[in-house]
């Protein structure tokens, strides 16, 4: 039988548990609970990214966490988006061209509006296939930093902003259905949604992890639900 801190979660060492006592010691956290207390039955949250995950995780010193989540790259649900893009700009390219001859730079300015939609395409692949995820935790605040080519963006979180943090149907941008499309579901003939993490505050939603698989964002969110619990109750 395994028995695992009920504080940090963390597998405690046969030599650290006292079944005469009842007493048990975590090696990690250097808790002491009574065996007869914990709850076996209860889901177990590994202090460890699933096997085989993308997800790089870091400990630092005073109960900090990082966890990063490297760039996609070329992904084969990609390719049609790509040979659309190539399509949209040649033939966009082709009618400026043509209009600049024929007509001049007035009627040739009406393709600036599809130009403006192509150079979406572009920013929305590139973003796709190199953006890297880094969330920091401790005991004050979240951090969720998104790098990209395109539009990086940076979000700082107390953790008594926090509501809550949680899987949250996302609609699905051309980006994160390029990302991840085995996650994707239709409700009712909708727009395909994809269950994401997200950290809720009394003034926003942040979506996170995306492009993780389904195990990387359940073991994220449920990580990141108990150690900001902790972190609150002052444990």
């Amino acid at each position: 039988m395994e028995i695992f801190c009920p504080n940090c979660k963390t597998k405690a060492l046969p030599e650290n548990i006292n079944i005469q006592t009842d007493l048990g010691k975590c090696g990690k956290c250097g808790s002491i609970f009574k065996v007869s207390d914990v709850n076996f039955s209860q889901e177990i949250i590994s202090s460890q990214p699933p096997m085989g995950s993308k997800i790089e995780m870091y400990e630092g010193v005073r109960d900090s966490y990082e966890f990063y989540y490297p760039p996609s790259g070329f992904q084969p649900i990609m390719l049609p988006v790509i040979i659309f893009m190539i399509f949209w700009l040649g033939f966009v390219a082709f009618w400026t061209i043509a209009a600049l001859t024929m007509a001049g730079g007035w009627f040739a300015a009406f393709s600036l509006p599809f130009w403006l939609v192509g150079g979406g395409f572009v920013i929305s692949i590139f973003n796709s296939m190199y953006q890297s995820e880094t969330i920091s935790l401790d005991r004050y605040k979240i951090l969720i930093e998104k790098k990209r080519p395109f539009l990086s963006t940076h979000s700082e979180v107390y953790l008594d902003e926090i509501v809550s943090i949680e899987l949250k149907n996302t609609k699905m941008t051309p980006s994160t259905m390029m990302r991840n499309s085995k996650s994707v579901t239709n409700t009712n003939g909708n727009h395909p949604k994809l269950n994401s993490p997200a950290l809720i505050t009394g003034a926003k939603t942040e979506f996170f992890f995306t492009g993780a698989s389904d195990a990387e964002r359940e073991w994220i969110t449920l990580f990141l639900q108990e150690n900001v619990k902790r972190f609150k109750s002052g444990h």
